[in-house]
């Protein structure tokens, strides 16, 4: 028991209480050197509670409560927690930067009613440039033939026999004859089927046994006696107590039977695209895009009694065109 006492005295080694470690073994808590040469100290960082250099690291609960950007939101726009929304009714138009109010019509009003109409009023174009513009280009028609001085007069009667004279309208009758005729005509090439046409036109009856055309056609009708029609021509046609929108190629016919009130209307067939377009009072009634002629004939309005010996009328106010 000396023997041993000695030697451990010898050793040189340093003692502590319940263990010991000699010189030169390493870390005292795993007796390991490894983490001392890739300590976190030395490749990583220092783990602070407040971290003040670059390669500090940090706690969970430091960086909840560090989050480093601020925000800063105005009109329009709102941050809660972690979202952002846009506050829509705080955006004003007017109020964006670069607004310039030339720039901006309100189509909604009382005197440019485009949104509503998708038209703008009558008082508003400049006609004197519209026309000016039309009558530069080679090929341009445009004429107006006007009757409508009868929404300017009132007319009064007392007595047998007195009588006023219609005004502002042109009437194209019959005569009493079986098979009597009467036709009014532009003359040919001054208007084609590919062009617009507008005209406010007094069927006067929807029962007759009789025949009507309104339209352009390359064939000057006289003896023309059914809306069977296989000529080249786009325009309506009546017969029978019955109206149609009518289109013939030469060999082929389209045909659209539409309901048409006893009473003065507007008529009008547009060109557009591959499609001639029908209206009556503004609406479209009928579509034709299988025979859509495009040449040029009669503008013409005409009207056969057919059998009856009935004096048989159409007439119009008035008659736009242009291609």
């Amino acid at each position: 028991m000396r023997v041993v006492k000695k030697m451990y005295k010898a050793s040189g080694a340093k003692k502590k209480d319940g263990m010991h470690r000699p010189e030169g073994a390493g870390n005292f808590d795993n007796m390991d050197d490894y983490n001392i040469v890739n300590s976190i100290d030395i490749n990583e960082g220092t783990i602070q509670a407040h971290p003040l250099k670059a390669l500090d690291i940090v706690n969970k609960k430091y960086v909840d409560d560090n989050t480093g950007t601020t925000y800063t939101f105005s009109t329009g726009l709102t941050n809660t927690a972690d979202t952002i929304t846009t506050n829509d009714s705080e955006i004003v138009h007017n109020n964006l930067s670069g607004y310039e109010a030339d720039e901006h019509i309100d189509w909604k009003d009382s005197t440019d009613d485009f949104k509503t109409t998708g038209k703008m009023t009558y008082d508003n174009i400049d006609k004197a440039t519209i026309v000016k513009s039309l009558v530069s280009q080679a090929g341009d028609r445009l004429f107006y033939l006007d009757l409508t001085t009868f929404d300017m007069f009132s007319t009064a009667t007392s007595g047998t026999g007195s009588t006023t004279q219609a005004l502002a309208i042109a009437t194209t009758k019959t005569g009493t004859t079986a098979g009597s005729y009467a036709r009014q005509n532009i003359n040919a090439q001054e208007t084609y089927m590919s062009g617009v046409w507008s005209g406010r036109i007094y069927p006067y009856d929807i029962t007759s046994n009789a025949l009507k055309f309104v339209g352009i056609s390359r064939t000057l009708y006289t003896t023309q006696a059914t809306h069977v029609d296989l000529t080249i021509h786009a325009g309506f046609y009546y017969n029978n107590g019955q109206w149609y929108t009518s289109t013939g190629d030469g060999s082929t016919q389209e045909l659209n039977a539409i309901a048409l009130t006893l009473a003065p209307h507007v008529f009008r067939v547009e060109y557009v695209g591959s499609e001639l377009l029908f209206y009556v009072d503004d609406v479209l009634v009928s579509t034709h895009d299988t025979i859509v002629p495009t040449t040029y004939g009669y503008f013409q309005w005409f009207v056969n009694n057919k059998a009856l010996t009935s004096d048989e009328r159409i007439a119009f106010y008035n008659l736009v065109y242009i291609d």
